[in-house]
């Protein structure tokens, strides 16, 4: 019998920093996603940069109009960016507490046909069913299953994006950079991440033994100025599965990943750190 599982949050994810909502000086307009997703961009045009990208049902804090864009600050993570303004639902800063202080229900699979409060549509994993919203089955024998945060890892969520398309900025199967699939796959496990590697790699403790990395463990890279450049998931008997070129499982050691396609190493290791949800 075919499952189709969505997981139940506790009502305050780790990892939410309230400041997010402060707006000194700005607008005080709040908005969320109701389409499966959105870019985000560096500057308000389309032909912009895609910094990062905004999943169903994600709030965020209105900082600025121009013209047919917003400027936003996302509140799951603090990230900044501009997206378009008809891409977006605005509402009010009650009506956005109040989604906060709610329990989440996210989708995992990869693509789950939803009924929308816009109708029928394909969500991303990750995405945040809004008031009313709900997973369709594809199949009279489909099953729809809620588990709790307890019963999934990251590590098991990440596998569902194994031959993902690498994409600046994604974060959904059909386009993932390496700090989105950690911050979406730990998003889905009930840990509110940063966007970036190099912030991902302030947070837990580090793993000074490198044989006491064991799975769920995060592992950083960095270039030749020593700066974060790249972040990957370990998993059993020394693999990792991150997004370069694709979401991929290699082999990692001391010194870093180890291409086996082409017998390089593609990434220098720089830490390992365990994050604890």
């Amino acid at each position: 019998m075919e499952s189709l599982p969505l997981i139940s949050q506790p009502v305050s994810p780790k990892g939410l920093d309230e400041s997010v909502f402060t707006y000194h000086g700005h607008l005080g307009e709040f908005a969320y996603v109701a389409l499966p997703l959105i870019p985000l961009r560096a500057q308000p045009s389309e032909r912009a940069e895609q910094v990062s990208q905004l999943l169903h049902g994600q709030y965020m804090l209105i900082l600025e109009h121009r013209e047919s864009w917003v400027f936003v600050r996302v509140l799951d993570d603090g990230y900044e960016g501009w997206c378009t303004e008809k891409m977006v639902v605005v509402i009010s800063e009650k009506l956005t507490r109040q989604a906060f202080a709610a329990p989440r229900v996210l989708t995992i699979s990869p693509l789950s046909l939803c009924e929308t409060v816009n109708g029928q549509a394909y969500l991303p994993a990750g995405s945040r069913l809004l008031d009313g919203e709900r997973v369709l089955a594809a199949a009279l024998t489909a099953t729809i299953s809620h588990l709790s945060t307890s019963s999934v890892t990251p590590t098991t969520l990440a596998m569902g994006f194994l031959n993902a398309p690498y994409l600046w900025g994604g974060k959904s199967a059909l386009g993932m950079d390496c700090s989105g699939l950690v911050q979406v796959t730990f998003a889905m496990c009930g840990m509110l991440m940063p966007r970036d590697a190099r912030q991902q790699a302030l947070l837990g403790t580090q793993v000074d033994n490198l044989a006491d990395a064991t799975a769920g463990d995060l592992a950083f890279f960095h270039n030749e100025e020593g700066r974060v450049v790249h972040v990957g998931l370990l998993l059993e008997g020394k693999r990792i599965i991150h997004a370069s070129g694709w979401v991929r499982i290699d082999r990692w050691d001391e010194q870093g990943i180890f291409d086996g396609v082409r017998g390089v190493y593609s990434h220098r290791l720089q830490q390992i750190r365990r994050i604890f949800i």
